[in-house]
């Protein structure tokens, strides 16, 4: 992993940890929502040294996103490298879940070593996919 820029974004989701984290981990949820617009295919091998890999479609925008699973503690925490055309080799991204409240669940995602120049869209990029992950989650 390569020194870069930090973001940390942050959102409090009205559902449980348990809840939260299956929208993490399972494809058809990660569909649902891991793309700032349009939709996603998402294939998940969920192991530690497992690999996931996240294609973000609008009309003829395409991006691809991979890596491999580095600590899975469900339904808390959840570690993996992120790479695309956008980070120039692998990033670290960390998901901590952490309940609050009655049943809601304080999502905080620190992605880490990041090029300088994409830090800003990453941070806008994980703000937006966690708005719709909260719009999934009330429909």
């Amino acid at each position: 992993m390569r020194n870069g820029a930090s973001i940390e974004v942050r959102k409090t989701i009205p559902a449980p940890p348990e809840e939260v984290f299956r929208w993490w981990t399972e494809p058809a949820l990660l569909a649902r929502w891991m793309a700032p617009r349009g939709y996603a295919e998402a294939d998940v091998n969920l192991r530690v040294g497992g690999h996931h890999r996240i294609v973000m479609k609008d009309g003829e925008f395409s991006i691809d996103h991979f890596g491999e699973y580095v600590e899975i503690e469900s339904p808390h925490r959840l570690v993996f490298t992120w790479n695309s055309r956008f980070t120039n080799g692998d990033s670290l991204v960390t998901v901590s879940l952490t309940p609050v409240g009655e049943g809601s669940t304080e999502v905080v995602i620190v992605h880490s070593g990041l090029p300088d120049k994409a830090a800003p869209s990453h941070a806008g990029g994980w703000g937006t996919m966690l708005e719709r992950m909260l719009e999934e989650l009330a429909a």
